[in-house]
């Protein structure tokens, strides 16, 4: 098994888990999936969807529009926080029904890019 296919294994296999994992930047790709991924579960179930944030820097307007998609769903979204959080991360975390963080978390608060 390649590298590929586990990736896809895996991900497959934390979706049937309702886990969402934002991770890296934020940038248009991941917005746009981790925003899919958010309204699928949503349509598939009732119960609460994992979203798991690993995200130290991004755009401010993609923050804000996954900020709208999770305040629209009908689940709660809980967050766990993961290695670095930082900038338009934490406004995404912000909106979460419930969130918490690994004891090893970084936090950086810092002025979000504008672009």
């Amino acid at each position: 098994m390649n590298d590929g296919d586990f990736s896809q294994v895996l991900a497959q296999r934390l979706f049937e888990q309702r886990v969402v994992v934002l991770h890296g930047p934020l940038d248009d790709a991941t917005a746009s999936r981790v925003s899919a991924e958010l309204m699928t579960l949503d349509a598939e179930g009732d119960t609460a969807v994992s979203l798991r944030i690993d995200s130290g820097d991004g755009s401010l307007a993609l923050a804000l529009t996954l900020m709208d998609v999770i305040e629209l769903l009908g689940v709660p979204v809980h967050a766990l926080c993961m290695g670095h959080v930082g900038g338009p991360a934490i406004g995404v975390l912000s909106v979460c029904s419930r969130r918490s963080s690994m004891p090893s978390t970084r936090f950086s608060l810092r002025e979000p890019t504008t672009e």
